[in-house]
C-alpha cells in the first residue's frame, strides 16, 4: 500500500478513537472552548480544534490521545503515527503542483514552505491551483506532508484579505519540524476586493 494511503487509514481510525466515549468529556471541553457561544457553526475551526489537541493536547492525566492511539501498533505504523505530534496548522499560499496529488506551498505563520499531498490522490488538490490560499493543517509523512481535517481554500483574489484574517487565528502553531525554510514575504499576485471572502470547504481524511 502507498504510503499516503496508509497514513490516510490511520487517520480516519485515529479520529473514530479519539471520538469515542473514553474521550468525550475531554473532547466536548475543546469543542465548547473553540465556540464559546455554544453553536459550532465552522467546521474549519471544529477540525482544527479537535486535531490540534489529538495530536497535541494533553488530556486531565497527562496522557495524549495520538500517543494512546499509537500505543496499539508497532514497526513504521507507530513511528508514523508519532510523527503526527509535528502537526502544523497554518495559511498556506499554492505555489505550484507537486507531482500528480500534490502541491508546493508557503506558510505565512512560520514562514516555512512545505511539499503537501492529499491521501485522496489528484482529487484531492484539483482546486489548489496558484496563488489559492489553504487555511488548514497538515501532518509529516515521510519526506511530504498530508492534508489533515477539514481545511478552507480561498481564490488567489482574496489572498491580502484571508492573511491577516487567519494568520493568526486562534488556533495556529508555529512549528519548525523538517519543513525547509524561506524568506518571509507577502503574497505577491493578491489584489483587494470586496465584501467578505470566499471559500470552499475542502475535506480530507
Amino acid at each position: 500500500m502507498d504510503q499516503m494511503q496508509l497514513a490516510g487509514d490511520l487517520k480516519g481510525e485515529l479520529m473514530v478513537f479519539a471520538q469515542s466515549p473514553r474521550f468525550g468529556r475531554a473532547i466536548t471541553d475543546v469543542i465548547v472552548g473553540a465556540f464559546p457561544d455554544g453553536v459550532v457553526d465552522d467546521e474549519a475551526i471544529f477540525s482544527a480544534a479537535l486535531e490540534s489537541f489529538v495530536y497535541t493536547g494533553r488530556l486531565p492525566h497527562g496522557d495524549n490521545i495520538l500517543e494512546l492511539f499509537a500505543e496499539r501498533f508497532s514497526g513504521a505504523d507507530r513511528a508514523l503515527l508519532l510523527s503526527w505530534r509535528d502537526y502544523v496548522q497554518g495559511t498556506f499560499e499554492i505555489k505550484e503542483p507537486y507531482g500528480a496529488d500534490g502541491v508546493v506551498a508557503f506558510n505565512h505563520v512560520d514562514e516555512l514552505t512545505y511539499r503537501i499531498r492529499s491521501n485522496m490522490g489528484a482529487e484531492g488538490v484539483e482546486r489548489l491551483t496558484p496563488g489559492v490560499v489553504l487555511v488548514g493543517g497538515i501532518v509529516p509523512v515521510g519526506g511530504d506532508w498530508m492534508m489533515s481535517g477539514a481545511s478552507m481554500a480561498f481564490p488567489a483574489q482574496d489572498a491580502d484579505k484571508v492573511c491577516p484574517e487567519y494568520g493568526n487565528c486562534r488556533c495556529a502553531t508555529r512549528r519548525r519540524s523538517s519543513a525547509t525554510p524561506t524568506s518571509s514575504h507577502m503574497l505577491a499576485n493578491s489584489r483587494p476586493s470586496s465584501g467578505t471572502p470566499s471559500s470552499t470547504c475542502m475535506e480530507a481524511t
